[in-house]
């Protein structure tokens, strides 16, 4: 048999004399001078409509550098789903989920922080939810999230919208065959309802970023995630900068991922306060904030 330098052997990898003696460096590992530390507060209902947020009391709290709202955003939507740029980086005058991101403070610390965070008092009008699938991808559903989806711009031009559906953001019909005469032509005909459950990811490493402001406007991007490309471009169009503006740089090593790290969590928001600033800001997600807030693949449901 021809011998092999890798096949059929035991090979040591690469990385593993830095990760087993502590040495190999993931995006929470990463510091900056004069670094703050960033949290967000995010809405406990799934669908209500903001009266009024108070910052007052968070911006007077020692050690807090700055506090942002939707106002201090781009008004642009952008991120959310891949059909359609369906979600803005705080909510502006609605929450459509729980964990929805409303306010972002910057501070010295992190217990700082998150003792800002408490300080914020938002009122909300609570709104009818949807939690029923079925009941919402449906004619006439009694919840519309996104009444001007239609007018929303949409990255992929196969998307296809269901007039009669509202709260269908893509309808990608599959027509292969005669299934009637397969049907005749089988053995056995077995006829059920399959689901699968919502899945969080739960990766070693939370989700984090850390955010900084160059001297000439542009923006720097240290994060554990995936598609690095993808964010390039996410910050290009969510900034209005050109590619020679934007870096988007990954740790040396990434703690998993396993698809949720594609998801704009607390990038976007630590640029925003690092602008806000001018200072690097990070946000890292706690393990409770990954599984209410960092993404999961989604149930799904056979008609």
């Amino acid at each position: 048999m021809a011998e092999y330098s890798v096949v059929g052997k035991s090979v040591t990898r690469v990385d593993a004399l830095e990760k087993v003696t502590g040495k190999a460096k993931f995006g929470s590992d990463m510091k900056l001078p004069g670094m703050l530390y960033g949290k967000v507060l995010r809405s406990p209902y799934a669908h209500a409509r903001i009266i009024s947020i108070d910052t007052a009391k968070a911006e007077k709290l020692p050690g807090v550098r700055a506090v942002i709202t939707g106002k201090d955003v781009p008004e642009k939507r952008t991120g959310g789903v891949k059909y359609a740029f369906d979600q803005y980086i705080l909510a502006r005058n609605e929450v459509l989920f729980a964990g929805e991101a409303v306010a972002a403070v910057a501070a010295d610390t992190i217990d700082i922080a998150e003792e800002a965070i408490e300080l914020i008092d938002v009122k909300y009008e609570e709104l009818p939810g949807e939690f029923d699938v079925e009941e919402a991808w449906g004619i006439n559903p009694p919840v519309i999230l996104h009444p001007d989806l239609p007018n929303y711009e949409q990255p992929l031009p196969s998307v296809r919208l269901e007039p009669d559906r509202p709260n269908v953001c893509n309808h990608y019909r599959v027509r292969h065959g005669d299934v009637e005469e397969g049907f005749q032509e089988a053995d056995l005909i077995m006829e059920n309802r399959f689901t699968t459950a919502r899945i969080q990811h739960c990766a070693l490493e939370p989700h984090m970023c850390l955010a900084n402001i160059e001297s000439d406007g542009s923006i720097t991007v240290w994060a554990g995630r995936q598609g690095l490309y993808g964010a390039k471009q996410y910050f290009c169009r969510t900034f209005d900068l050109p590619p020679s503006k934007v870096r988007v740089i990954s740790s040396c090593y990434v703690g998993g991922a396993f698809g949720s790290k594609f998801m704009f969590t607390v990038e976007p928001i630590a640029v925003v306060l690092a602008k806000k600033t001018d200072r690097p800001v990070r946000i890292a997600l706690t393990r409770e904030e990954v599984f209410t807030s960092g993404g999961n693949r989604i149930p799904v449901l056979s008609p």
